[in-house]
């Protein structure tokens, strides 16, 4: 597979050249959760993990959005470093009169050119953005799930011990014992019910095919054949 592409830094054209960019992950504001390591984990210190952001807080396509093929915008990625340079280029041709006249009507007008221009830059700087976030939610989302399952591990170890000697504990606690696999007794009663069925079938098929077995009368035996006799010969004759 082919190595991707370095994320470049942009300027936003509505930022001055001395302001450090921020991504969203920068400005979302979070609140660290601590967690309790599971035995397994071998760490000095509790997990801490980020409070993720609601999710009504993050913005949303426009109504009715269909994502387009990707394939339609083939060739048409901007380098990283003319990205960078959009807010310079936005500012050479401001105002845009010295453009048209210089390139004369045979050019696309220099007012339009610029403003699309500044709304392209924008959205790469808002993908390149998302990027990050999105690698950094893949990565606390890894972090908090393995923590969390490992602790479900142990928790459904001693559920089940639990279960044997108090078997209306997932009755007791339903959600939890469905997140853990645990049946219900109901379920259980089902499956002994099952299985019970299934035994007096096969033990039944198992009857009928031995009485059917008793029941079919052994082959009679064929008459031996005749033992060929084989020929006297005798030598006779006349007496003198």
């Amino acid at each position: 597979m082919p190595a991707k592409k370095p994320i470049a830094t942009v300027h936003l054209p509505s930022q001055v050249s001395t302001t450090t960019p921020t991504t969203s992950a920068d400005t979302m504001p979070v609140t660290p959760i601590p967690i309790t390591p599971s035995a397994p984990v071998t760490t000095s210190s509790p997990v801490v993990v980020p409070a993720a952001p609601s999710v009504a807080s993050l913005p949303s396509p426009a109504p009715g959005f269909v994502p387009s093929s990707l394939v339609e915008f083939r060739g048409y990625h901007a380098k990283p470093a003319q990205v960078a340079m959009v807010p310079q280029l936005v500012s050479e041709l401001t105002p845009p009169d010295a453009f048209d006249s210089a390139l004369g009507s045979f050019s696309p007008p220099g007012g339009p050119y610029t403003q699309i221009l500044s709304l392209a830059a924008d959205w790469t700087a808002a993908r390149i953005a998302v990027e990050v976030y999105l690698a950094f939610a893949k990565t606390q989302e890894g972090i908090a799930w393995r923590s969390a399952l490992t602790q479900t591990e142990q928790i459904k170890a001693v559920f089940d011990v639990a279960v044997v000697r108090n078997a209306t504990l997932p009755e007791q606690f339903p959600a939890l014992s469905r997140f853990l696999g645990v049946p219900s007794q109901i379920t259980q009663r089902a499956h002994a019910t099952r299985k019970r069925k299934k035994a007096a079938a096969v033990a039944t098929s198992t009857t009928a095919t031995a009485a059917r077995t008793d029941a079919t009368p052994a082959p009679t035996a064929a008459p031996a054949a005749p033992t060929p006799v084989a020929p006297t010969l005798t030598n006779g004759g006349s007496s003198h």
